[in-house]
């Protein structure tokens, strides 16, 4: 399994919001955070751009992208990978601090 750190969204919007699950983090200063968490994904996938600039995962040998979403609108749902014919459930390993996540992306 690889592992990537994605990030836990939460919008307190009363009327639209929720939890999802995002590849960046998300920071509107609207009600809107993010939390990074590391997360394993299948071996078979890799993340990549898309001929519009979008960070999407792929799988080995197919040619569709695969969404990133949520099992569940709660803050316990967990991160899928979602095409048109399949659904993977991804492993969730720990949420990821920010002075870590700080230091994982100083340059």
């Amino acid at each position: 399994m690889k592992r990537f750190i994605l990030h836990k969204v939460h919008d307190c919007d009363s009327l639209y919001g929720g939890w999802d699950w995002s590849i960046r983090p998300v920071e509107d200063g609207n009600m809107v955070s993010s939390t990074p968490w590391e997360v394993e994904v299948p071996d078979d996938f890799s993340l990549e751009e898309t001929v519009s600039g979008e960070m999407m995962f792929f799988r080995e040998g197919h040619d569709l992208a695969y969404s990133l979403s949520i099992g569940r609108s709660s803050e316990g749902g967990n991160p899928y990978l979602i095409s048109a014919d399949e659904m993977v459930k991804l492993t969730v390993i720990r949420e990821i601090g920010w002075k870590e996540w700080m230091e994982m992306n100083r340059a």
